[in-house]
């Protein structure tokens, strides 16, 4: 079985699994009551969540820039954002490509080594990790007792003891095998440094970490600081806003924004196409209950905040596809 295959396989997966979720979170769901939901809803401050959210691919494309420059690279802030945009694009449609696909693009605009620019995304994505558990962190401490239940009762509705054996059997097997490749590494080092592939696997490595030193390389550090924090800061004035829009959420201050930012965040990563389609709204409605707001209301919420953030993302995604476009025909 070829790469492709397996490649095409594993989409139809998580496409399924996508699927899934999507009707396990809306199979009850009364429709003419989301379709009221979706009439009363606000569409001034829906559009005002996608300016902040097109403001934060602009702050993610300087930042991108002050990690770059370190190498000896020095991007236009347009190709930077059409790059990350077109990322954002493409991890809608097959998730976790978009990274790839962002580094082809500037590959492609102004010759920045694909592993190279990887290894600075990787970076970026440690960063972000790191801001999250902050978030998760002041959650827990403004809604400290509420989290603590919400994550006992997700516990005890999607987990039981077999799973919990079967992982703890997988994580010893990945942690042995793990072991074992490193021994044979060093055992058999100097004939596989001779082999063409680990060459170039040892290649795609230095690119990594010369992407990841980037970060100490940085010149202005606090400005790099100021958008990493300002990034996060445009997510939380996206949920804030997108709760002004609805009903049932629009008495919800920032503080409760910061929790559900930070509970929905888990349904994204859930690798599905469609940004967490299912996940996501499952997550946020679960989340809202604990301020108070009924689930079926939580879940059209989360359709609301979801559909209109793909659309913005498409939107950005395509505008971005031609300009990149034209912009290398001009130069051919």
């Amino acid at each position: 079985m070829n790469k492709s295959v397996k490649n095409t396989i594993k989409y139809i997966i998580f496409l399924l699994l996508g699927i899934l979720l999507v009707w396990l979170v809306f199979r009850n769901q009364n429709k003419e009551e989301m379709l009221n939901g979706i009439k009363n809803t606000n569409w001034f401050w829906i559009l005002f969540s996608m300016f902040f959210g097109v403001l934060s691919v602009w702050l993610r494309a300087k930042r991108w820039l002050q990690m770059l420059k370190p190498m000896g690279y020095e991007p236009s802030v347009s190709n930077a954002f059409y790059s990350v945009a077109i990322g954002y694009f493409v991890n809608y449609g097959v998730p976790r490509a978009g990274e790839l696909s962002r580094c082809a693009t500037l590959l492609k605009t102004d010759d920045v080594p694909a592993e190279k620019s990887l290894g600075t995304v990787v970076a970026e994505r440690i960063i972000d990790l790191i801001i999250l558990m902050a978030l998760v962190l002041i959650a827990f401490i403004l809604q400290f007792d509420q989290l603590t239940q919400l994550f006992k009762d997700l516990q005890n509705n999607g987990s039981n003891n077999t799973q919990s054996s079967s992982l703890s059997i997988y994580i010893y097997i990945s942690l042995g095998l793990l072991v074992l490749t490193i021994m044979m590494f060093i055992v058999f080092r100097k004939r596989l440094t001779q082999l063409h592939l680990v060459q170039k696997i040892i290649a795609m490595f230095k690119g990594f970490v010369s992407g990841l030193s980037s970060i100490s390389k940085v010149e202005n550090k606090w400005s790099f600081a100021l958008y990493s924090i300002s990034i996060w800061g445009c997510y939380l004035l996206m949920m804030y806003t997108s709760f002004l829009s609805y009903p049932a959420t629009s008495h919800l201050g920032f503080a409760e924004a910061i929790t559900t930012q930070a509970v929905g965040t888990f349904g994204i990563v859930v690798p599905v196409p469609g940004g967490g389609a299912g996940a996501f709204h499952y997550f946020i409605s679960q989340g809202l209950t604990i301020f108070g707001v009924p689930e079926t209301e939580g879940k059209i919420f989360a359709t609301i905040v979801h559909a209109s953030q793909m659309l913005m993302f498409v939107v950005v995604g395509i505008f971005s596809f031609i300009m990149i476009n034209r912009s290398t025909k001009k130069t051919v």
